[in-house]
């Protein structure tokens, strides 16, 4: 094992999540039909799936394990 040399990325960036390969025209053609025809979320296939942007969260999100406000209110000044 001490031999073996470490191998050094081609790329200056990282490769992109694996899911962008479903980004085709004819899945985006399958998605709009199962729209068209009321199909329930639940029951979009999964590689069609990550065709759907994410739902915005309302009041919270998560980050690194803690919990942040979407809060609009401006933090007060102490003036």
């Amino acid at each position: 094992m001490a031999n073996q040399q470490q191998q050094i990325p081609n790329a200056p960036f990282p490769a992109p999540p694996p899911f962008w390969k479903h980004f085709t025209t004819e899945n985006l053609s399958r998605l709009k039909a199962l729209k068209e025809s009321n199909t329930q979320p639940e029951d979009i296939p999964l590689e069609l799936s990550y065709l759907e942007p994410p739902t915005p969260p309302s009041e919270n999100y998560t980050i690194f394990g803690e919990e942040q406000s979407l809060s609009t209110s401006l933090p007060h000044s102490h003036s």
